[in-house]
């Protein structure tokens, strides 16, 4: 894009009209109250225009050209933007903004707005704080260590500096990309964001004092959502300008800086707005295929989100070329030793220094203990454990069994000791009970409301052993109000336990104990939601049943899971040996399961059968697959990796109906007939099968935009933009003419001008749920493939048509 091209984005944005008169001189004009109008002329001087000509007369045909325009556009703001002033005569510089109030400015100084911060130093900013923790905690931070999805085989020892030097070499090639960090809670995700921000921020006001371009970091955060007109994008983007820019502004000047690189858009700490707003997919969509766009983004969320956001991953999979993903890995030997030294003795350790005696101590005391071993992997833990070597609570001789429980009573404890709460009135055991039932109804509504966090204290009553009065009723409840577990969720103003570790931790503990007291509600608590691989609550629960696995595969025969429930319970089973025999003994069957996002680790699989699964990002990691059955299985970013070349000897995968895209040691396929052909080598079968034939499979695709494979809804409707994206059959018409030709069938209707797509509801929804879940053609259906598909006389889905 020329510089021309991009003066005139920066003022449309803004929402003025531009008048084109020459390529070195334009006249913004915006229209503000009555005749008042906002008008500004610029002129380009650039060196390409400079070259090979007298200075000194170009200098003066532009001061003339000033001086026009001054008597032509009385009262308009006047620029001349340049790539650099080097060769510019002082003479000319006085006389354009002495005489001609011309500003002479580079692209640095002209396109940016800075922050309102930096202009009256005392303005409160959330980024501000962002920046003041940043600096706080840069020189306390320990390396975290990361693996990138697209080098697997790849550890990296610290993803600030590493991200850093990706993104200066990055930003010299115009292709769009979105960077992912992806932690577990308590692993130091938003440390290393705030990291990686002011990093970011320190090299934008470095090159902005040489006048060189570098993008201004954009980060929007959760504490931003205070000032939203509500928990979506567009709301966040306008309390973004309204808070932070010096200047009111327009949200297409926001996403205009994004677009042109002339600005970094990073998100933190934003995990509902990006799993409940529709328009969330829709808008780095919109950054990434704008004409010229090459947008920079960064966005920091949980893994459990990353995990089970199905828009998310349609979005990751369409846009793969696009995308990296960084994953931080738990912390090691090195980051243990480094965070011990700046704990407890205030600085890092030097490339000579041995450790010293109370380093010593207690890295000793860490190590021989499993748990504690393990806890000190977390930044979260490493910090309770270092904080608590130092008030002796832990020691080599005498190390408490230092679990969550542990770590809660020990919170409990310390309410008593502040004389918070009288033990006598409440006991530990009431408030370990208390916050309990607090947990789980964070877990079932992610937060809970203030009233009714207010409503559950009032409760604690019940658990008080003798009658109180009014005064010690109503010190009970205050104090419970202001106990240190709790905290507000900026995003969604619900009330939620401190850390998320303590609260999976509770529900593990309560499903525990269901599971052996009312099998019901167990298998209603535990099919609230989908349990990310790392949770707390599934080593809880793992540890809790290790002696009832078979009883547990068992379960969902006897009682009513939700797909998320059952794929909750066969990840435990994934944990244990135990858990794999109980899979092959047919304890449990996962056919027709949701096994998304699972993985399969060096087991024995033969002969088990995933018939109807849904494979969505499912990894098989060194497991022989011999025998094993996939007829009708989702194959969708499922990956198989093994060192040996019979591992899927004899399996069946059927016609590959619901195939979309697989990934074999490194190799990608998402091809249909490349697939069929590679199983064919890999499984020694003679698969005899026309499948669905690319009109078919394009039609599948463009359903799938609503139905999920299995026949479920998923959605009422999705922008135009979103029914088109994604894989395209190489062998069918284009996606355009597959959605045309549904809205003439009256399978979708168009809404909002083209805009939006619905989906239809009746007959027509019946006939694409039986065409996506069974594969059967109704005559209508039918019909529309006839009319698109290239094949001769061709069935479309052979012998399944009704």
């Amino acid at each position: 894009m020329s510089l021309l091209e991009m003066v005139r984005g920066f003022y449309e944005s803004q929402g003025f009209q531009i008048t084109l008169k020459d390529q070195t001189f334009l006249v913004a004009e915006n229209r503000l109250y009555g005749d008042e109008i906002d008008e500004v002329c610029v002129w380009l001087l650039t060196s390409d225009l400079r070259k090979d000509k007298n200075i000194i007369s170009l200098e003066e045909e532009y001061l003339s050209r000033f001086r026009g325009a001054i008597k032509k556009h009385p009262g308009a703001k006047l620029r001349l933007l340049v790539d650099t002033a080097e060769g510019l005569t002082q003479e000319f510089r006085s006389k354009a903004y002495n005489e001609c109030k011309v500003r002479i400015q580079l692209p640095v100084q002209f396109f940016d707005t800075p922050f309102s911060w930096e202009v009256a130093e005392g303005t409160a900013s959330a980024i501000k704080a962002l920046s003041e923790s940043a600096k706080n905690h840069e020189k306390r931070r320990v390396h975290q260590p990361y693996i990138k999805d697209s080098a697997p085989d790849f550890s990296g020892i610290d993803l600030v500096s590493d991200m850093m030097r990706e993104l200066e070499s990055s930003l010299d090639d115009d292709k769009p990309f979105i960077w992912f960090i992806i932690a577990p809670a308590g692993q130091g995700k938003s440390f290393c964001f705030e990291s990686l921000f002011s990093k970011i921020y320190d090299q934008f006001q470095q090159s902005k004092k040489r006048t060189a371009l570098f993008p201004r970091p954009l980060p929007l955060l959760s504490s931003h959502l205070k000032e939203a007109a509500g928990p979506n994008v567009k709301g966040l983007i306008d309390a973004f300008i309204r808070t932070e820019f010096s200047a009111n502004l327009r949200r297409e000047y926001f996403n205009w800086l994004i677009d042109n690189r002339l600005g970094i858009l990073m998100l933190d700490g934003l995990d509902e707005v990006i799993s409940k707003d529709s328009n969330f997919i829709e808008y780095l969509e919109d950054r990434i295929t704008s004409p010229y766009s090459k947008p920079a983004i960064i966005i920091s969320m949980r893994d459990s989100l990353f995990e089970t956001c199905d828009d998310l991953k349609d979005f990751i999979n369409d846009y793969t070329d696009h995308i990296e993903i960084y994953s931080l890995k738990r912390w090691e030997g090195n980051e243990k030793r480094a965070h011990a030294w700046i704990k407890l003795e205030n600085r890092f350790p030097k490339k000579e220094d041995k450790d010293t005696s109370t380093v010593q101590k207690y890295l000793k005391i860490i190590y021989s203990s499993p748990i504690l071993n393990k806890l000190s992997s977390t930044p979260f833990y490493a910090d309770l454990l270092t904080d608590l070597f130092k008030d002796n609570i832990i020691s080599f001789s005498s190390t408490p069994a230092l679990t969550e429980e542990y770590l809660i009573n020990l919170t409990i404890e310390r309410e008593y000791e502040k004389d918070m709460i009288n033990k006598d009135i409440f006991p530990p055991t009431a408030y370990r009970e208390w916050l309990e039932e607090i947990a789980i109804e964070n877990f079932k509504t992610r937060g809970i409301y203030l009233k009714d966090l207010k409503d559950l204290a009032e409760l604690s009553i019940c658990l008080v052993d003798r009658k109180i009065n009014e005064n010690e009723k109503h010190n009970l409840i205050s104090s419970l109000l202001m106990a240190p577990f709790f905290k507000k969720n900026e995003s969604s103003g619900k009330i939620e336990l401190t850390h998320e570790l303590i609260s999976d931790y509770l529900v593990g503990e309560r499903l525990v104990k269901d599971f052996f007291k009312n099998t019901t509600a167990f298998a209603h608590l535990l099919s609230q939601k989908p349990l990310p691989p790392d949770s707390i609550a599934l080593s809880v629960l793992l540890s809790g049943l290790q002696a009832k696995i078979n009883e547990l595969a068992a379960l969902p025969c006897q009682e009513k899971f939700t797909s998320d429930g059952v794929r909750n319970i066969i990840q435990i089973l994934l944990k244990s040996g135990e858990g794999y025999k109980a899979i092959k003994e047919g304890l449990i069957s996962l056919e027709g399961t949701n096994l998304q996002g699972l993985t399969f680790r060096q087991e024995d699989l033969r002969n088990v059968s995933f018939r109807a699964a849904d494979l969505t990002n499912t990894i098989f990691d060194n497991c022989n697959l011999q025998n094993a059955r996939f007829e009708g299985a989702i194959i969708r970013a499922t990956i198989f990796k093994s060192n040996s070349n019979d591992f899927l000897k004899n399996a069946k995968f059927g016609d590959c109906e619901h195939f979309q895209s697989a990934t074999f040691n490194n190799q990608f396929i998402d091809e249909y007939d490349e697939f069929i052909d590679f199983i064919r080598k890999q499984t020694g079968e003679q698969i005899k099968t026309d499948g669905l034939c690319p009109s078919a499979r394009q039609l599948m695709i463009l359903f799938r935009k609503f139905i999920h494979p299995d026949g479920q809804a998923r959605r009422h409707s999705l922008d135009r933009r979103g029914v088109l994206r994604g894989k395209k059959e190489k062998a069918a018409e284009s996606p355009e003419k597959f959605l045309q030709a549904a809205i003439d069938f009256g399978f979708l209707l168009e809404e909002e001008k083209g805009k939006q797509i619905k989906r239809s509801q009746g007959e027509k929804y019946g006939e694409m749920v039986s065409f996506i879940k069974n594969q059967t053609t109704s005559s209508s259906i039918s019909s529309l493939l006839d009319s698109l598909c290239r094949i001769p006389n061709c069935r479309h889905v052979p012998h399944k048509n009704k």
